[in-house]
């Protein structure tokens, strides 16, 4: 396993191409590296599969993206402890409010801070979800963070952070 990327690197992802972000860039030694190139399409898989479990209501295969110790927190601040307490709580959710959901990743920003350890930003959108009663909301879009770490085989999701977006609240405070 080789030294990559540099600490603090980001890419960011929109509509399936990598687009270099500012202050930050690809080191140009890094352009070609294949390594870089796999690990930045290892994170682009493991957020389109975070998508495509969702969409198919298998919390089983969403299970499998985070890490045996997650730490997870949904957008109501619910804090869910390791593997079995995520997948037992997403597939009652699943069988009742989101069972309809649809889910879409809307954009995905990486940032390295080892060559074993990330922070995402993906925001995304949901539809056909319901209340606790039992009424279909409206679309809303939200904001999750994640920690992957690299355990040698696989990029999982070690502690993420979900929250909603409210109407007319920017995704990012604009400096200057």
């Amino acid at each position: 396993m080789g030294v990559i990327p540099a600490r603090g690197l980001i890419y960011t992802h929109q509509c399936r191409t990598v687009i270099q972000a500012l202050p930050f860039s690809w080191p140009s030694s890094m352009n070609r590296s294949p390594i870089a190139v796999r690990w930045s399409l290892e994170i682009d898989g493991l957020v389109s599969a975070w998508a495509d479990a969702w969409n198919r209501h298998d919390m089983q295969a969403a299970s499998a993206l985070v890490a045996l110790d997650v730490d997870f927190v949904n957008v109501l601040g619910r804090w869910l402890k390791g593997r079995g307490e995520f997948l037992t709580y997403h597939q009652q959710l699943h069988a009742t409010q989101m069972r309809n959901s649809i889910w879409t990743n809307l954009n995905h920003e990486v940032r390295f801070l080892r060559d074993d350890l990330a922070i995402a930003h993906v925001e995304w959108a949901i539809e056909d979800d319901y209340d606790p009663n039992g009424n279909l909301r409206h679309p809303r879009t939200g904001l999750f963070t994640w920690v992957l770490s690299h355990d040698g085989e696989l990029w999982r999701i070690v502690a993420a952070q979900n929250t909603n977006l409210h109407p007319g609240v920017a995704r990012r405070v604009r400096v200057g």
